[in-house]
């Protein structure tokens, strides 16, 4: 027979396998309800990559917010034989106004001239007139006498007229027609002129974007051979980047650079639309002339000084033996 305190003690057991009992179902409870948040925000943070990758395309973009930035893009096109002969600039200014461009917040301004013959009705042998491109085509936005389009003032002016008529946040200036290295670039079949190195700095120089103490985002050069450290030297001072070719470029109604223009919108970096032209003008060359050897820059100009202070350095420690010649 069990006494009293054998009794007591069992309760007391009992007890005590009941509450160990309790306490386990709650531990099992709370882990069961910590694994089911933990489930939960896990999930969360798996759906919004997923949200995120499908809107913006990769995982490096997620990390760059994108900033509507307004833009003004200037063409000076000098026709030249390359349109007189070969229709090329009328080419490259129906695929400008074939783009599907954002032009509530990209303005497109184009001086032609530089050509005994034009194949753009809209264009004049008799004028070097400023136009703009948007929704109604190509609109004369400035009447001008002919001029010499390898002068420097005649880039000036241009110039001044689409940053005083625009004032956007970024400017992209783009040359068109021949380029011959360090001799210079654009040149004018009318006057038999071309654009010195020494004409290109003073081009920019004497600007109203310069002596308001602001750089050019981009100078696009569709010119054979600009693509060197001396033009990138000149243009440092004016300029962000600079896109050229090394080599000689091609051009026909197949070439298409113009149309990197196509869907460009504000929020577009300089990078892209630099690497954009670059694409468009190698993917058009790859279709229609495979066999011909493709060079282009996207050069950061801001780096150029310390290349030159750092070619000086080199050059200045070459000792040269002029008994050997």
């Amino acid at each position: 027979m069990k006494n009293e305190n054998d009794i007591h003690v069992n309760q007391l057991l009992n007890n005590e396998d009941n509450l160990k009992n309790v306490k386990k179902k709650k531990n099992k409870a709370t882990i069961i309800s910590v694994t089911a948040m933990s489930m939960i925000i896990l999930g969360s943070i798996i759906f919004l990559i997923v949200f995120l990758l499908g809107k913006y395309g990769s995982s490096n973009n997620i990390l760059k917010q994108r900033v509507e930035k307004t833009k003004t893009v200037m063409i000076y096109m000098c026709g030249s034989d390359l349109e007189s002969s070969e229709k090329l600039a009328t080419y490259n200014i129906k695929d400008l106004i074939d783009s599907n461009v954002d032009y509530d917040n990209i303005r497109i301004f184009l001086c032609a001239g530089g050509s005994s013959r034009w194949f753009n009705s809209d264009i004049s042998v008799q004028e070097t007139s400023i136009f703009e491109i948007n929704e109604n085509g190509l609109n004369k936005v400035k009447k001008q006498k002919r001029v010499d389009m390898a002068d420097s003032n005649t880039v000036t002016e241009f110039l001044d007229y689409a940053y005083e008529n625009s004032q956007t946040d970024e400017y992209y200036f783009m040359f068109w027609n021949h380029g011959m290295a360090i001799s210079g670039l654009e040149y004018d079949e009318l006057s038999n002129n071309i654009l010195s190195l020494s004409d290109l700095d003073n081009s920019f120089k004497n600007s109203k974007i310069n002596k308001d103490d602001k750089k050019i985002d981009m100078v696009i050069l569709n010119n054979c051979l600009m693509g060197s450290l001396e033009t990138a030297s000149v243009l440092s001072k004016y300029s962000n980047y600079l896109v050229a070719s090394e080599d000689v470029m091609y051009g026909s109604s197949e070439v298409t650079p113009f149309k990197f223009l196509d869907g460009m919108t504000s929020t577009n970096t300089v990078e892209e639309i630099g690497k954009s032209f670059i694409d468009c003008y190698s993917n058009s060359m790859k279709e229609n002339l495979s066999n011909v050897y493709i060079t282009f820059s996207m050069i950061d100009l801001n780096k150029i000084n310390t290349v030159m202070d750092n070619l000086g350095e080199y050059f200045g420690n070459i000792e040269i033996n002029t008994t050997s010649f």
